[in-house]
């Protein structure tokens, strides 16, 4: 008769344990499309069994960088109810481990869809068979990204190095979190009531996040402690992009810092992708550059950040560090992609 213990280790290795990324920016040109596509693509390289969504509302794109025809069937289909399966809007990529959904242009200007389909397309998500499920997001601060960047607790916020697009990725993370805690609490109740208008809707701009919850705690303890314990939860990471000079570094982890202290979250810095003209070539080309130019800078970035992460190699085909054994491999995985 099993034991207690190889009941657990069973129910361990037939769990999957597939990670939803969620790709943000606080504003417009900050790369976060660019970014899901090349992390996805360097996981897919590693052995990991990839899906992207192109979730942008307000522009669906990621298709035309994978240099992708957009296919008939898209993301507006399922959120439409035209087909009832996530795996009926799925699409093969030249590469084996790699799939894509695409956005649909139907759904521009779409500011808020329902709140159930939203938490019907989680579902399905869950559903995917995939060891990552990474979704690019619309730049901006409408409900449709807010509530899709909290489907994982892990998302990754896309920054530049220029002061507007760092307050930006603030103000987007002050959104984020002003969302988070206000769903934890029904319209109309008295801590709803503080959140929405005593925090947010404050009339001198929305409070810090700790000083909103002194506010609550001297009303209701209890949901406070609620409140604390979804954010511990909540822990996005930051990915600075195009920057020009290494010391732009510090400007990530100072943004952590202050993301901690002022909205009671603790922000992971994973790292960079530098400003390398390689990025704007295989753009021309409509590639992923860690395929076209795997030896650049920029790809090198790539896999830094996914080591930093502490994902190894599936596959134990290369190291991250030795780009020419590594560059002979995207060579041989890139001819499927130029056929």
């Amino acid at each position: 008769m099993p034991t207690y213990d190889q009941d657990i280790i069973r129910l361990l290795q037939e769990k999957s344990y597939k990670k939803v990324w969620t790709f943000a920016g606080g504003k417009g040109g900050t790369g976060k499309t660019a970014m899901t596509a090349n992390i996805g693509i360097a996981l897919a390289t590693m052995g990991y069994h990839i899906i992207l969504v192109d979730a942008d509302l307000g522009g669906a794109n990621l298709h035309t960088i994978l240099n992708i025809k957009r296919p008939k069937l898209t993301l507006s289909d399922f959120i439409n109810r035209r087909v009832e399966s996530l795996y009926d809007v799925l699409l093969n990529t030249p590469s084996e481990n790699l799939r894509l959904i695409s956005g649909g242009s139907e759904m521009v200007g779409l500011a808020n869809i329902p709140y159930q389909s939203k938490v019907r397309l989680q579902k399905h998500l869950e559903r995917l068979d995939a060891d990552y499920i990474l979704l690019d997001l619309g730049a901006g601060t409408n409900y449709n990204t807010l509530d899709f960047f909290v489907l994982s607790n892990e998302g990754f916020v896309v920054c530049n190095p220029e002061p507007t697009a760092k307050i930006n990725a603030y103000s987007f993370l002050k959104s984020v979190v002003y969302r988070l805690i206000e769903r934890e609490f029904k319209k109309g109740t008295r801590i709803n009531e503080i959140i929405v208008n005593e925090g947010k809707n404050n009339q001198n701009g929305s409070l810090a996040i700790p000083e909103l919850l002194r506010r609550i705690y001297k009303v209701d303890p209890i949901s406070t402690t609620r409140i604390n314990r979804r954010l511990l939860r909540f822990r996005p990471k930051l990915i600075m992009n195009k920057l020009r000079r290494f010391s732009q570094e510090k400007e990530g982890v100072q943004l952590a810092q202050l993301t901690e202290k002022y909205l009671g979250i603790a922000m992971h810095y994973s790292g960079m992708v530098r400003d390398d003209p390689h990025v704007v070539d295989s753009s021309e080309h409509m590639m992923p550059f860690v395929l076209q130019f795997p030896g650049c800078g920029a790809s090198k970035d790539i896999y830094k950040i996914i080591g930093e992460l502490g994902i190894e190699d599936r596959l134990g085909r290369f190291d991250a560090n030795r780009s020419r054994r590594l560059g002979r491999y995207i060579k041989s995985e890139r001819r499927y992609w130029y056929h």
